[in-house]
């Protein structure tokens, strides 16, 4: 099964595809790692942001993504961009779940991250594919 971790931070979906076969799980190496969002109040930008996500998701044959949940409100809500950009990801023919932060942690508490070759900003969008798995 393939899963896809996405944070949505500012104007960017950060990205980590994830396989697990048997109890294996592994990182896919995608070129990929961010995929941004230019402007959102150009249509035209609203829909490249569209067609590059739905598209990396279907090129990487993922099953499952796995969105971490930002606040609706409060001092440390997302702004109205990242939201857009979580409704566009939700498009998506196959499952999208929205997985809460603390949901996350708790689920990836006593995981071994550094066996995951990773870019410091991609380990929030791995915790989440890895709470699905």
């Amino acid at each position: 099964m393939k899963v896809c971790g996405i944070e949505i931070s500012s104007n960017e979906a950060v990205v980590v595809v994830l396989e697990k076969t048997g109890d294996e799980i592994e990182m896919l190496n995608t070129s990929v790692k961010k995929i941004t969002l230019s402007n959102d109040e150009k249509q035209s930008a609203i829909n490249s942001f569209k067609n590059v996500i739905l598209n990396f998701l279907k090129d990487n044959d993922v099953e499952n993504v796995a969105i971490k949940q930002r606040a609706q409100s409060g001092k440390f809500s997302g702004g109205a961009l990242s939201f857009k950009m979580e409704a566009l990801i939700q498009l998506y023919e196959k499952e999208v779940k929205i997985i809460n932060g603390s949901t996350i942690n708790s689920k990836t508490k006593n995981l071994n991250l550094t066996k995951y070759k990773i870019n410091k900003y991609q380990e929030e969008a791995l915790k989440a594919a890895l709470a699905i798995l």
